[in-house]
Parts: structure tokens; sequence; C-alpha cells
């Protein structure tokens, strides 16, 4: 294989690799619960998530988010508004029992 036929491979693979770790850390996640309340309870494939707002526009149920969902802060996208926000994503669950239960504590 020729040197630039090399090079045009590892470009390709490097530009494929950094494409797809970008895509493992966005996810994209549905607003469950949403009151009058900074907490936030979302259905994503990683279980149930617990975010509290910390700047931006509050989603209503039903509302897609994108963004980042792992435990700390985050920018997420609403998809419906596409306004960004400010977020403390505070748990991310697989069952879901847990995310709900803190969620009712933090807003009854």
């Amino acid at each position: 294989m020729s040197l630039v036929r090399r090079t045009v491979l590892s470009a390709w693979l490097l530009s494929a690799m950094l494409c797809m770790t970008a895509a493992l850390h966005a996810a994209e996640a549905i607003v469950i619960l949403s009151q009058d309340c900074p907490y936030v309870l979302l259905d994503s494939p990683q279980g149930q998530v617990l975010i509290k707002i910390i700047k931006g526009e509050h989603p209503k149920a039903g509302d897609t988010l994108s963004g980042k969902l792992e435990r700390g802060f985050t920018e997420l996208t609403n998809i419906r508004t596409n306004d960004t926000m400010q977020a403390w994503v505070d748990q991310v669950e697989r069952s879901g029992s847990k995310a709900l239960m803190r969620y009712r504590n933090y807003c009854p």
C-alpha cells in the first residue's frame, strides 16, 4: 500500500473515530415529568435521568432534550424550541425507581 493511501486511510479512520466518540456522548431523552420545580425527569436509552435546570427555558413534558447525559454539568438543547439550557445531571438510573423517588423528594 502506498504512503498516500495509508495517509488517507489513517485520516479517514481518525475522523470516523472522533465522530463515533461524539455520538456516544450526545444522547436524546424525552421529558417525563416537568412541574414548577427546577428538577426534570427524563426517559433515555440509559434509563431515567434526573436533571436540575440551572439556566435556560424550562422544558415541557414530551419535549426531547439532546446533549451529554452523564453525571455533572452539561448543556442540553430542547429539540422542539431549539433553546439551550445549562443543567446538572443528578442521577442516571437504569431501573428508574430511584430517580423517580428522588424527583418526588425534590418536587412534592
